[in-house]
């Protein structure tokens, strides 16, 4: 599928990760490392790529895998089960493809019909063969139906083909058979007939067998008979006992949230859905949970109408107070108490000492940022070798928008991009480096976020620059509040404002000093003030799930969008 469009080949791959999971990691374990693009841990990012690949993810393919055994026939049939063999024991991918060749060439069928067919046409040597045996299958039913009756049905269950005497022994004692069985065709006639019947194996005395071997032979086979007996009963099935989807597992999946993203306390915002008499039903705006917030809980003081002070489709903050998984629904809270009492912060238990906490991580972060960072050998005219302090102190004396590159304290993967918005407000963007030539040099692959650059002039004319523009244009514009921080000087500058205009609906633009890059967007129809957020980015401006190109597009959406509303409001009431 590799001219067919994204969209196309990202369901195909849903589907068959549906149908057969195990078929598609082990396809992206390609020599590309395609399986390291895969969320699969939040801290993934920790672990060097190399050390991922081999320590734990390959491994982890190894173990499940051999567990479940490869159908060497299946895999001829349909390349799709190809990349399996590949995480067979004893073979490995250069092996793997060998085997396929080989089989495809000398074997007449074009089919493998039993595991000593390996041996005997010289497919693999004698070692790799005894390794890799066990884990290969042939089912019967993947080889033509000429050829099923020349199967060995030994060949389809775990049993090594060294303990294949064994079995048939097994056999031949729990069907009371005395003669040994003389068929080369089919030696283990007796096995498959035992295999329809399972449940005789129940009245054989496998330790009395297994003290009998020992006494007679010398060799210690207990758990390799009690391990036959059970492959006998149930070839290639999972041991496993089965354990139901926990309600935390079920939300996991369905939402993406864990307790680490998402937990009482936590703020976020969402959007109003619907407004009833006694609740408001939100929604989150990544629209991954909904969520209610109970009238009570949508100001500090007594409301006599919820539309007074939300509307729908309007974003709000709110605080979690419960989190309910069997429903996949929130209990929030808009009061500004609550707003502003312990937020985003998991609780700790009630005798952890947050004095001592403050303390370590304010002489932790002092040390960090005095620091120096170490030296890196990058020729870039905006790089320099100095820590954040430095760097904002040298910022202070430019002029907003001035950059700085420099080294990470988090080690020589990393470089920052440190930016001046205004005195005393900086942001700084973590730039991350991959396909380095030595440890100094700077990476010949950045990254922001999931972005990608070929290097730092990239950087600074596709992504900076962008950002600069955008950021200029709204501290430029006629409604920028450019001297006013914090809700409640906005809300007097607006109150001025509105007495001065008393028939126009008062707005304002102002940053957000703790959230660079962030704004606030507050308006005053009537007695209420409202703020709500939208940011910059190298892309535009972010409002409401919405991307627009300039200030005026997001201020003529408000507008109009305002209006919208309230002619909804008066048609409902005119209705009432």
């Amino acid at each position: 599928y590799q001219h067919q469009p994204q969209g196309f080949c990202f369901t195909i791959s849903l589907a068959r990760r549906l149908l057969e999971p195990l078929c598609e990691f082990a396809k992206l374990a390609n020599f590309e490392n395609s399986i390291l693009e895969l969320p699969l841990n939040p801290f993934k990012s920790l672990i060097p790529p190399a050390e991922l690949r081999t320590r734990f993810l390959d491994r982890a393919l190894i173990n499940v895998i051999n567990l479940v055994g490869v159908d060497i026939n299946k895999a001829l049939r349909n390349p799709f089960y190809v990349p399996l063999l590949s995480f067979v024991c004893g073979l490995g991918p250069r092996k793997a493809q060998l085997l396929l060749r080989t089989i495809t060439k000398r074997m007449s069928s074009g089919y493998l019909e039993r595991r000593s067919d390996i041996l005997r046409m010289s497919i693999l040597g004698k070692r790799i063969f005894l390794n890799c045996a066990s884990f290969i299958k042939i089912d019967s039913k993947y080889l033509p139906k000429r050829r099923q009756y020349d199967a060995d049905i030994l060949d389809s269950t775990r049993i090594h083909p060294e303990s294949y005497d064994l079995a048939r022994k097994i056999a031949a004692d729990a069907l009371e058979i005395e003669e040994p069985l003389d068929d080369d065709q089919n030696p283990s006639a007796h096995v498959e007939e035992l295999m329809n019947e399972p449940s005789k194996l129940n009245d054989l005395l496998l330790d009395e067998y297994a003290k009998e071997l020992e006494k007679n032979k010398k060799i210690k086979k207990a758990h390799t008979l009690k391990d036959i007996s059970a492959e006998l009963q149930a070839p290639f099935c999972d041991r496993r006992s089965f354990s139901a989807c926990s309600i935390e597992r079920i939300f996991e999946m369905l939402t993406g949230e864990t307790d680490r993203t998402i937990f009482p306390g936590l703020v976020l915002s969402a959007e109003v859905t619907r407004i009833s008499e006694k609740f408001v039903n939100v929604r989150l705006i990544d629209g991954s949970l909904i969520g209610s917030i109970s009238a009570r809980n949508l100001a500090d003081h007594y409301i006599e109408r919820i539309e007074d002070v939300v509307s729908c489709r309007q974003i709000v903050l709110c605080k979690i107070l419960n989190i309910n998984k069997e429903r996949c629904a929130l209990d929030l809270s808009m009061k500004p108490s609550d707003l502003t009492c312990n937020t985003g912060h998991k609780a700790l238990d009630p005798y952890y000492d947050k004095k001592k906490e403050a303390s370590l991580m304010s002489s932790k972060n002092t040390l960090l940022l005095s620091s120096k960072p170490g030296s890196r050998s990058i020729s870039h005219p905006l790089f320099k070798n100095v820590n954040r302090i430095k760097a904002e102190s040298l910022l202070a004396d430019g002029e907003d928008g001035d950059i700085i590159i420099r080294p990470s304290s988090k080690g020589f993967d990393f470089v920052v991009i440190s930016w001046r918005l205004s005195l005393d407000v900086y942001h700084h963007i973590e730039v991350r480096e991959e396909n380095k030539d030595t440890p100094w040099t700077l990476g010949h692959s950045l990254f922001i976020g999931s972005e990608k650059f070929d290097d730092l002039d990239e950087i600074v004319a596709r992504y900076m620059d962008p950002l600069i523009n955008c950021f200029r244009e709204v501290t430029g514009h006629a409604k920028y509040l450019s001297s006013i921080t914090g809700k409640k000087d906005i809300e007097l500058q607006l109150r001025k404002l509105k007495a001065q205009q008393p028939k126009r609906i008062i707005y304002g633009l102002s940053m957000v000093p703790e959230q660079p890059c962030s704004f606030l967007l507050s308006f005053l129809p009537f007695e209420t003030t409202y703020h709500e957020a939208f940011c910059i980015s190298s892309s535009g401006l972010l409002f409401r799930d919405k991307k627009f190109a300039s200030v005026d597009d997001l201020l003529n959406f408000f507008k109009q969008d305002h209006m919208t509303r309230q002619q909804q409001q008066q048609q409902k009431q005119r209705v009432l």
